[in-house]
């Protein structure tokens, strides 16, 4: 039934739009590689919060018409990999906008718009994520038959106890109908995002003919351990940049984040510590010969007690 459903919807599409949109170019390549595992796909935004996304589509434009209760204008898109799955995350404005068959990522894996299923947009649309219920293959214009190795969640991402954002993540392995994994063979792909109903939202939205690209090479770069600033090596300045970020989320690895969970706080002032050249008395003595600024002692008072913990342990 899912995929009856799901075919006849992507049809209504073709028929709504029909061959109006003009090919034109990608608004915007992304590439975030993360380490294996990193996103969950658990209906929690908080992995997310790290990871660049594709810009915000503009609010009030959404999608209009008697197909559904409410209009559903699409907020974020973002898109990440690891060597075994590559993630999707999708939000709107509209609770409980997040069903079967509203919300799609339309998603051209070979780049070439001659080939997969022509659905009026500018790109050839290889495979389409559906909401929660949709994850087809297409093959040159034909529907091939419901996608394999999906992993689904939704979400809540303002409290308001309506569900608002879906987040996908897609096997690189799993063999999909017709042969193949879910791997662009040059490497990246074209996708737009896209909320269903007579008049639809798009992003990107310029003029509605532009799409955006993902990069799904390389892997997730750790860097030198305790390296804070990517210079290859150990120093006060790591520490100081540690300490401006400390308890912020960062784009992921960045900004102080040397343990790579997004967020600035005391395991990476640790790990720092710990791979500091001769150690950690002399991370500490380094630490002693900085003159204090007025707005930054957050990390200098949790040096300053672990290091009054360590000596009263040491006493015993």
């Amino acid at each position: 039934m899912r995929a009856a459903i799901v075919t006849f919807t992507c049809t209504a599409i073709f028929a709504a739009v029909g061959a109006t949109f003009v090919r034109a170019a990608s608004v915007q390549t992304l590439a975030n590689p993360v380490p294996n595992g990193y996103v969950k796909i658990d209906g929690n935004l908080s992995d997310w919060l790290a990871i660049a996304g594709f810009p915000q589509d503009t609010v009030g434009d959404g999608s209009t018409g008697p197909a559904r209760p409410l209009d559903i204008d699409i907020l974020q898109g973002a898109v990440a990999h690891d060597a075994n799955f590559i993630y999707f995350l999708y939000r709107n404005t509209g609770d409980n906008m997040v069903d079967v068959a509203s919300n799609w990522i339309f998603i051209d894996l070979d780049q070439n718009a001659a080939t997969g299923a022509a659905l009026g947009f500018p790109i050839g649309t290889d495979f389409n994520l559906g909401g929660t219920g949709g994850w087809n293959a297409w093959a040159n214009g034909a529907f091939a038959g419901p996608g394999a190795g999906r992993t689904v969640a939704v979400g809540d991402s303002d409290g308001s106890g309506g569900a608002d954002f879906l987040e996908y993540a897609i096997s690189r392995s799993a063999v999909q109908p017709g042969g193949g994994t879910f791997n662009p063979p040059s490497g990246s792909f074209d996708l737009i995002f896209i909320a269903e109903d007579t008049t639809f939202d798009t992003s990107p939205n310029n003029g509605t003919a532009d799409w955006f690209t993902y990069n799904a090479t390389g892997t997730y770069n750790p860097g030198v351990p305790g390296d804070a600033d990517g210079d290859s090596g150990i120093d006060i300045d790591d520490y100081q940049l540690i300490q401006a970020h400390s308890f912020t989320v960062v784009p992921l690895g960045t900004l102080g984040d040397v343990d790579d969970t997004g967020f600035v706080d005391f395991g990476d002032f640790q790990q720092w510590k710990t791979n500091f050249p001769g150690g950690v008395e002399a991370a500490e003595a380094a630490i002693a010969s900085l003159v204090p600024e007025p707005t930054g002692f957050a990390l200098s008072a949790l040096a300053s007690i672990a290091l009054a913990a360590a000596r009263r342990k040491a006493r015993r």
